[in-house]
């Protein structure tokens, strides 16, 4: 669920188009001036550190103030910081809010949003056929949007045929929509048709760099991608151990709790001497403390992944009322099948 909520961590055109060149301090006091446009793009520069410092509670401020003032890009752009936890805590229920005025006011990707959350059932309660009816909503915009060179709406029509939101599922037509909306100038657009050819085969070999590149500037679940490209043997780049180890390392380096385990296993599916053992010890164990401080944080996700680590005794003692006790934390923060597990787990031990 997670891959679905976070892939549309839409960016605005102007940060790389038409407003890119302006200087930051003419975007701020236009935005002070009421210009939400240019709270948009400001919020949009801090966000990426383009010509500015990365600052996600600037950007979330930005974007907040436009958003309030029913600026639909705004909305899209603020949805990902609180799913996040970029610049403000992470809240699904805000999340879910955001996107409803986001939707409300036009913006595609904000109804794709909505689509999702109705959908999976987290920050509101599920309601499937509202979520189909959302999906729909937003596939319609950004196909209008589109068809009139907007490059965000291209880039929504990208995601909407990548993940059968609204239409049926569509990969070609995916990478001709990314691939349109980063002819427009949209560099997120470039971005998403690339990772789509490497994970479906086309030069993969030659994007995989950029992934590689990703994993190099800190964004630690690329690594977790890059290790798999190299494991898998499959979409031209050739089976490489010794870079699996070496990217699953990183990853695990960077605090990425789900790589760590990932680590852990390749250490134990290599199993030459007791250090590899150890080794798997260790990594279990960083994965287990990443997601306990993740939780203690309020993280639903990573509370989730904790419920399920005693659920399973993955790296600790197998602890239902452990597990349950998790599952319910997480279900509190918004996060809908956990509630499920819950329920489940309650079944399961009775």
């Amino acid at each position: 669920m997670k891959k679905v909520l976070v892939v549309l961590a839409f960016m605005v055109m102007f940060c790389f188009g038409q407003n890119a060149g302006q200087d930051i301090g003419q975007l701020e006091q236009a935005c002070n001036d009421n210009n939400y446009e240019s709270c948009n793009a400001v919020g949009a520069l801090y966000e990426n550190g383009q010509e500015v410092k990365q600052d996600y509670e600037k950007a979330a401020k930005y974007y907040e103030k436009a958003c309030n003032s029913n600026h639909a890009e705004a909305c899209s752009n603020l949805i990902p910081l609180y799913l996040n936890g970029h610049g403000v805590k992470i809240d699904f229920r805000k999340a879910a809010e955001i996107s409803k005025k986001g939707c409300d006011n036009g913006g595609s990707a904000a109804c794709l949003y909505l689509g999702v959350f109705y959908t999976t059932g987290v920050g509101v309660n599920g309601d499937y056929k509202k979520g189909v009816k959302f999906f729909k909503k937003g596939t319609e915009i950004s196909k209008k949007g589109c068809d009139s060179k907007n490059a965000i709406d291209c880039s929504s029509l990208a995601f909407a045929y990548s993940s059968g939101f609204g239409v049926a599922k569509d990969i070609s037509q995916a990478k001709e929509y990314y691939s349109k909306a980063c002819d427009l100038g949209y560099k997120k657009g470039c971005d998403e048709y690339n990772k789509l050819k490497s994970k479906f085969g086309q030069n993969a070999g030659q994007d995989i760099e950029q992934l590689e590149q990703e994993c190099n500037d800190n964004n630690y679940k690329s690594c977790g991608v890059v290790a798999n490209l190299y494991s898998n043997n499959k979409y031209g780049v050739e089976r490489d151990f010794k870079k699996v180890f070496e990217y699953l390392n990183k990853g695990c380096d960077g605090e990425d709790y789900i790589t760590c385990y990932k680590l852990a296993l390749f250490y134990l599916n290599r199993y030459r001497d007791k250090q590899d053992f150890e080794e798997a010890k260790k990594k279990k164990k960083k994965a287990f403390e990443l997601s306990k401080k993740g939780c203690d944080e309020e993280n639903p996700m990573k509370c989730h992944g904790l419920a399920f680590i005693y659920d399973k005794g993955l790296g600790v003692k197998q602890d239902i009322s452990q597990a349950k006790e998790y599952y319910n934390k997480a279900c509190s923060l918004g996060h809908k099948s956990s509630c499920t597990d819950y329920e489940k787990s309650k079944i399961d031990n009775n």
